[in-house]
């Protein structure tokens, strides 16, 4: 291979940085037409090459480099369109394989087998020297190919450059694996990876070349090097020959060094190189095929450092976080570009905050007076790692008030803030709504519905008075309270009647309510009306046998809260994606935490089951380590792995267990070969000795046996006892006794078999129902012929603001329209239980109509925050979710994907995220001025905007490519991050918002409230923009700035369509991650429609280009997940 001598190998060098899972694909052209040649023969049965999809680009930085010998950096302005370097790390049959893929500046001709170069691939670790610590290389001098395969080099301690690294003597030969002459430069652990036959530390078919002719990437066609080394032989040579040799498939970062050959004994040849950012790399994060891509977020917003009490505080500001676990922070050393991490343990992100947060890092060994370089990493939940920097930072002294006032404590190495305050304020409920407050609906003047609609949330025997059923339907309260005496009330749940029971002279009526288990609402409704009632039955009450009752049963008890949001986490989208509370391991004051359980009457032991779920995968085994504590004491311990759900039972003493309140402690504990572990509590189940003691006057009891039962610790002796055994027809028992006063009643009866339930209450103590309602009626379950064309749908408080559209709506375009709230298609479709699968049920049934619908509005916002747990009571007109790459996100689409499920919605879809009346009115008034200035100069104008090109994408190239699609009537103007700067940009930007343009397509990253890294559009613009009627339709073919689901704050598109005086009149962007080439596919069909369909409604034009990417193989939860916020009647037209 490499004999005699290679001198001057190196002439530029070019630091390479690989971020495993994170960084993007550039799109390569299949090469199934394409010609390729193993260069070993009988080797291509020996190794599965990455499919094109896999490959990854590795993305490019600069690092300084005082080494005169290296001679002058290579500038970073290669091609673009066609990156040099590609990486991917995944299975070839049941081994892990590493493959690097070199791009050359010419097509050979494969079929000869003969290209007569050396191509190099150098690795170091950071924070060593900056020359390469170890390098591969493939000779393919005629004649060689046939008998040599990969090689791989570990330079000797101390070699400098000029010394041999890059200029290997004859001494390479004498030393070959051996290393025994003492003058060797290098030592050469094998100088073949051969992949047909065995060497000294190499088994058969650890190391694979091949060349491929021919393959079109980047509007060109090259030949491509592709090399293949078994995992197994890293960690064979370095266990075998030294220990110092790396096992390059462990998690240790990395960095590569590209090489391009100078004159030597073969013909030269030039890598090209890409412009890409820096990155980091684990190469132990999971490689999966098919892989998904590179999403287009923008995570980190802001980063500067401040000077507090002597020492240097590092702050960083995150715009989104999808997936974030973590993240280190490292000071860079400028001369030799080594990295100290700054942290001890992993900072944890703010889980549960998608819309990210501030970040606070002390650093005590940095020097205050100097600028500081600093790279910061993120680690996501799967392990992948993200860089971001480097920045250079000089530490501001802060004075007194400063945000890193306060912030940062002496002794706390960390702190992190959600962003406050929200965009929305916290709103009491409407009943039977989110969860609301419990209030009573009133009777609208003049109405006497049918029905009466109630709200049930705990399981339990419930009271309905006389005088609140009449004054709830209108009727006089004898003829109620003659209704009930004559059992003439019905009762129905979910379409099944429910039996009753009057209370005396009519003046109550009694039933048992149950309890729902939802993601969408936790309160059961249950309907009232005149007619033919279901009385409960009596049962008379067995012979007490003459044995000793029991005074004790098994009680069983779930605990369970919505505390953090973690939709990033789960891909199912009925999982309930609300956790209990995380632990970080190891982290002095995330590790543990501390959690209520009442066990009223507790009477003995039992078992307590920890219901966990694991956050953070590392790829070590058993890396979550959970410790389980009730009052102070150690019931356990358990380890799992992986980002799953596990639970762990324990046995709980008698004497730990305390009657009432109970303290239940999770300690998570860091191993030593763990990295960093995140999990989270999600519930508890405890099962418990229970005396048969009543607690508020009732007791639900689930008997141990068949035999006679005594529960005491009532204050009267007028006790009920319900057999449950059929839930909705509850027996009335008649006890054979009862007895005691006042704080001392009981009731003894026999239980018909182990396991059956009984509930035993005093009458006066029947609860109260959650709320009142009316149950509602709009014909929504008509027949075709009453159709109409244009469907508003909203929450009861927003109909009459929902009114004004369709009004405007019908005037305007001639439109049949219809407007119909939430809780009419809940009481309609799903029994007036809150669930968004009732808006689908309803928009398949309208869709039999004649007319159907057209066009619908989804009119109010659509938080994924079903049961108000964080107080916005956002949740009007409620989304489902649809499972992505990388977690869930809000889908309006699903709720209209009633025809073969397949991610197309059947209908034009928009919404309208407003929170209040005045909002929806507001945008009613913006719709009308926009389509009033038809005929305007600026409409036709376009503006197309787009990042810098990186390993997400060549954005500028990808807006060009739009550019060529857009209609001839619209002039073009250009915003690309590539030839201006990031003032400059956003100038022109808010320039081009303000003279008003028809249309702005983005290409590139962002963030939820933001477009690209550098900020050029924030949602804190659009408050002082005042450019209506001058509304543009804005496109973002990005990540998440469409994301309309986040609890009380409003992403960028929300803030846009929501203000009053400007913004913009519809936006259509993803509400989760996206990768550009997906949403470059599907931007394509649509300005293909906005060009060649005049007078096509936006809705219409989305919905065509959603059928051309479905039809040509495009990823469903892409189609599930871009959102027109808008209306979707409008026209893009000048």
């Amino acid at each position: 291979m490499l004999r005699d001598s290679i001198r001057g190998i190196v002439q530029n060098l070019l630091w390479i940085i690989l971020l495993v899972g994170t960084t993007g694909f550039h799109p390569l052209v299949s090469h199934v037409s394409a010609a390729e040649l193993c260069q070993y023969p009988d080797t291509c049965s020996g190794i599965t090459w990455p499919e094109d999809g896999d490959w990854k680009v590795m993305g490019t930085e600069t690092e300084p480099n005082n080494d005169a010998a290296i001679g002058e950096q290579i500038q970073l302005v290669g091609d673009g369109t066609c990156p040099n370097l590609y990486f991917v790390k995944k299975n070839s049959g049941s081994q892990p394989f590493l493959f690097f893929r070199v791009r050359m500046n010419y097509s050979g001709t494969v079929g000869s087998g003969t290209y007569d170069d050396t191509v190099w691939v150098h690795l170091r670790t950071p924070g060593t020297d900056p020359l390469p610590q170890y390098s591969l290389a493939w000779d393919s001098e005629s004649g060689d190919y046939t008998t040599h395969g990969l090689e791989f080099q570990v330079p000797a301690a101390g070699q400098t450059a000029a010394a041999g690294w890059d200029s290997y003597t004859s001494d390479d030969y004498d030393c070959k694996e051996t290393g025994v002459n003492p003058n060797c430069i290098v030592k050469k652990y094998l100088w073949d990876i051969d992949g047909t036959s065995a060497g000294t530390y190499t088994a058969r078919s650890e190391g694979f070349v091949r060349t491929v002719d021919g393959i079109a990437c980047g509007g060109g066609t090259y030949t491509f090097v592709d090399m293949a080394v078994s995992c197994a032989y890293f960690q064979r040579v370095g266990a075998y020959q030294d220990s110092t040799v790396p096992d390059l498939c462990a998690s240790t970062l990395y960095m590569m060094p590209a090489t391009r050959e100078g004159a030597n004994d073969h013909n030269p040849i030039q890598l090209f190189t890409s412009g890409d950012i820096g990155r980091g790399v684990s190469l132990t994060d999971p490689i999966t095929t098919p892989m998904w891509g590179s999403p287009t977020q923008a995570v980190v917003s802001d980063f500067t450092a401040h000077l507090r009490n002597g020492r240097v505080v590092v702050i960083w500001e995150t715009a989104s976080e999808v997936q974030t676990a973590g993240f280190n922070l490292y000071r860079v050393e400028p001369r030799t570009g080594a990295r100290t991490r700054v942290n001890d343990g992993l900072i944890p992100a703010l889980l549960g905050e998608p819309q990210g947060g501030r970040y606070y890092a002390a650093d005590l060994d940095a020097s205050p007076g100097k600028t500081l370089s600093y790279v910061l990493e993120e680690i996501e939940f799967g392990g992948s790692r993200r860089i971001y920097g480097p920045f250079s930072v000089k530490p501001v002294v802060d004075g007194p008030g400063a945000e890193s006032d306060g912030m940062l404590p002496d002794g706390q190495s960390y702190a992190r803030q959600g962003k406050v305050p929200p965009t929305r304020v916290k709103r009491d409920g409407i009943p039977g709504f989110n969860a609301g407050a419990d209030l009573n609906l009133a009777v609208p003047a003049g109405n006497t519905p049918r029905s009466l609609k109630i709200g049930v949330r705990d399981p339990g025997l419930y009271r309905l008075d006389a005088t609140e059923i009449a004054a709830a339907l209108g009727l006089p309260v004898n003829t109620v309270r003659g209704c009930i005496r004559a059992r003439q009330v019905m009762l129905s749940n979910r379409g099944r009647r429910v039996a009753t029971m009057a209370g005396a002279d009519g003046e109550s009526l009694y039933f048992y309510g149950e309890g729902i288990r939802s993601i969408y609402t936790d309160v059961n409704v249950y309907f009232l009306k005149v007619g033919a009632g279901l009385p409960m039955r009596s049962l008379p009450a067995r012979r007490i046998a003459s044995i000793p009752p029991r005074t004790v049963f098994t009680d069983r008890l779930h605990a369970e809260q919505d505390v953090r949001l973690f939709t990033s986490l789960f891909h199912d989208p009925e999982s309930d994606f609300w956790l209990w509370e995380y632990l970080v391991a190891g982290d002095p004051s995330l590790q543990a935490a501390s959690f209520a359980v009442k066990a009223d009457g507790a009477a003995g032991g039992g078992t307590l089951t920890v219901n966990l779920r694991g956050i953070t995968e590392t790829g070590v085994h058993n890396e979550h380590h959970a410790i389980v504590k009730l009052n102070g004491t150690i019931l356990g311990e358990d380890s799992w792995t992986g980002s799953v759900p596990h639970s762990v039972t324990l046995g709980v003493p008698s004497e730990v267990l305390r009657d009432g309140d109970n303290s239940v402690e999770l300690i998570a504990v860091r191993d030593s070969d763990v990295p960093y572990s995140l999990f989270a509590l999600d519930s508890l189940d405890l099962s418990y000795e229970r005396r048969c003691r009543a607690v508020s006057d009732r007791l639900l009891i689930r008997s141990d046996a068949a035999g006679p039962i005594l529960v005491e610790g009532f204050s009267s002796s007028r006790i009920l006892v319900l057999d449950l055994a059929v839930p909705r027809f509850p027996r009335i028992l008649t006890p054979a006794a009862t007895g005691g006063g006042a704080g001392n009643g009981w009731v003894k009866f026999t239980s018909e078999a182990a396991g059956r339930p009984y509930l035993t209450v005093c009458l006066s103590a029947a609860g109260k129902p959650a709320y009142l309602g009316l149950r509602t009626s709009a014909g929504l379950k008509r027949k075709a012929g009453k159709g109409r064309e244009y469907i508003v749908i909203t929450s009861p408080e927003l109909s009459g603001a929902a009114s004004s559209l369709a009004d405007y709506r019908r005037r305007s375009k001639g439109l049949t329209t219809l407007v119909v709230t939430t809780e009419q298609i809940y009481d309609a479709f799903s029994w007036g239980i809150v669930t968004p699968y009732a808006i689908r049920d309803f928009l398949a049934q309208a869709s039999s109509w004649n007319p159907a619908p057209k066009f619908v509005v989804f009119a109010g916002e659509g938080s994924f925050d079903y049961k108000n747990v964080k107080g916005y009571r956002d949740a009007l007109v409620p989304p489902l979710m649809a499972d992505t790459p990388n977690g869930l996100a809000p889908s309006d689409a699903r709720l209209a994907d009633f025809a073969g499920e397949d991610g197309l919605a059947d209908v034009a879809l928009g919404r309208i995220p407003a929170t209040d009346a005045s909002q929806l009115t507001a945008y009613v008034a913006k719709l009308e001025q926009y389509e009033a200035s038809l005929g305007e100069p600026w409409r036709g104008r376009a503006l197309l905007v787009a990042d810098d090109p990186d390993g997400g994408g060549d954005f500028p190239s990808d807006s060009d490519r739009i550019a060529s699609l857009m209609p001839s009537w619209l002039t073009r103007d250009k915003v690309y991050l590539s030839t201006m700067s990031p003032s400059a940009a956003r100038s022109k930007l808010l320039e081009a918002l303000s003279s008003g343009v028809l249309a702005i397509n983005y290409i590139g990253h962002s963030a939820v409230d933001s477009l690209a890294r550098e900020r050029i559009l924030t949602a804190s613009d659009v408050p002082s923009m005042t450019n209506a009627p001058r509304l543009p339709v804005l496109f973002g073919m990005t990540c998440v700035v469409g994301q309309f689901g986040i609890p009380g704050y409003d992403s960028l598109a929300e803030a846009l369509i929501k203000h009053p005086a400007g913004g913009a009149v519809a936006v259509w962007a993803p509400t989760g991650m996206v990768q550009n080439q997906e949403s470059l596919a599907i931007d394509e069909g649509l300005w293909c429609g906005l060009g060649g369909i005049g007078g096509a409604a936006l809705g219409e034009v989305i919905a065509e280009a959603g059928r051309n990417y479905a039809n040509g193989g495009g990823h469903r939860y892409i189609l599930e997940t871009f959102e027109l916020l808008g209306d979707p009647a409008l026209e893009v037209r000048p």
